[in-house]
């Protein structure tokens, strides 16, 4: 609920199982603050994967709220791809910038 409100001061302790370098991705989305962006060359330089492995990474998220993918996009500032639509994706994108 705190996500909606876009207050998200507590911490949430995951455990989940996917490869090593989708776990790496995922814990570096983690750390993109609330309304902020990154694009996936960005992701794909801080972690040392590939776009690819980057683009696979974000189609396994199951749990986007709490693991925000969302929050990647092109570094043209197009959306790009989103497992649940683009739609939703511009849709949580302009939601978290409007409370900021």
């Amino acid at each position: 609920m705190e996500y909606l409100n876009g207050s998200g001061s507590s911490k949430v302790h995951l455990h989940v199982k996917s490869s090593p370098a989708n776990l790496k991705i995922w814990q570096m989305l983690t750390k993109v603050p609330y309304g902020k962006l990154i694009s996936y060359g960005t992701l794909a330089k801080a972690t040392g994967h590939t776009a690819q492995e980057i683009g696979i990474a974000m189609g396994d998220n199951r749990i986007a709220m709490l693991i925000p993918c969302h929050r990647v996009i092109k570094s043209t500032g197009e959306l790009g791809q989103y497992h649940w639509g683009q739609k939703r994706k511009r849709a949580m994108i302009i939601k978290e910038a409007m409370i900021l």
